[in-house]
């Protein structure tokens, strides 16, 4: 199957998966915001901790099935504020193709529900990894950015419980990458300052 062929081929499973309406407005991936980890647990979630506040699980009741892993913020007070969908692993060539089709195709998904967005596909003035064949070496050296963000400013279609949408590209080796998409509730800037200020108890 040629690239091109794929790429229309995963658009079109996102799109079905992604543009399916949520249970309410109050939800992503069947997670409420605000919800409690005992909360999130009684939804049959395994919650294993990463950091403090942060939690891993591989299952979420409404996730997708593109995503083989997911990061939870919960702060004590605020409790649910933000989900971190990822494709962990995506085996690459050095020029980056299957992480670009990957994430164009998310892209396009996203943008089909959320509207508007910003983008940045770009490699840092004087990157020395400017050659088509260092196009994953210039991401897994930081010098490359691929991402793009939904938000009220950008005019994007959200969800009432939604701040805002983002994805992005990561390398974790030259080879390999990952792709996060990330949903920020309405709540998470009550949720930082909580997780920040209990963080700074301990100083």
């Amino acid at each position: 199957m040629s690239i091109r062929k794929a790429s229309i081929s995963i658009a079109a499973i996102l799109a079905v998966s992604l543009l399916t309406p949520l249970p309410s407005h109050s939800q992503q991936f069947g997670l409420n915001m605000g919800e409690s980890t005992s909360q999130v647990k009684s939804r049959g979630v395994i919650l294993t901790p990463v950091s403090r506040y942060v939690f891993r699980t591989q299952g979420l009741p409404s996730g997708n099935s593109l995503f083989d892993d997911y990061r939870l913020i919960i702060a004590p007070k605020s409790g649910l504020c933000k989900i971190i969908a990822w494709i962990s692993r995506i085996e690459d060539s050095p020029y980056g193709d299957s992480t670009r089709t990957k994430y164009d195709s998310l892209y396009r998904a996203l943008t089909a529900k959320y509207g508007s967005s910003r983008s940045f596909d770009f490699l840092r003035a004087g990157s020395i990894w400017n050659d088509s064949r260092e196009w994953m070496m210039s991401l897994y050296q930081k010098e490359r950015e691929l991402s793009a963000f939904w938000d009220a400013e950008e005019g994007s279609r959200l969800p009432g419980s939604l701040k805002a949408v983002s994805i992005r590209a990561y390398a974790s080796s030259t080879s390999t990458s990952m792709i996060a998409v990330a949903y920020e509730f309405n709540n998470a800037k009550a949720c930082f300052l909580e997780k920040d200020a209990l963080d700074q108890q301990n100083l």
